[in-house]
């Protein structure tokens, strides 16, 4: 995920969701109009599927999104599990 955006590794974390292993990203990158952005990303392995949470926002409002961001990730649920 860095690499295909180019970016850099702010930070790395290892996360479950009940049960199931997952890894907390945090990555700075450029975007391609020049914006310096953060994404911040959940990646949770549930059997043999990947659920991928991400949000990405300009690096000048991350301290001001992260509440909402980690509100936003937290919501996330299974609803069954496979």
């Amino acid at each position: 995920m860095v690499q295909a955006v180019k970016g850099n590794l702010n930070k790395e974390a290892s996360i479950s969701l009940g049960e199931y292993p997952g890894r907390e990203l945090n990555i700075s990158a450029s975007g391609g109009d020049g914006v310096d952005n953060v994404l911040h990303a959940r990646l949770y392995l549930v059997g043999n599927r990947v659920f991928i949470l991400q949000v990405a926002v300009p690096k000048n409002e991350d301290q001001a999104t992260r509440e909402k961001i980690t509100r936003y990730c937290e919501f996330f649920k299974l609803v069954s599990t496979p």
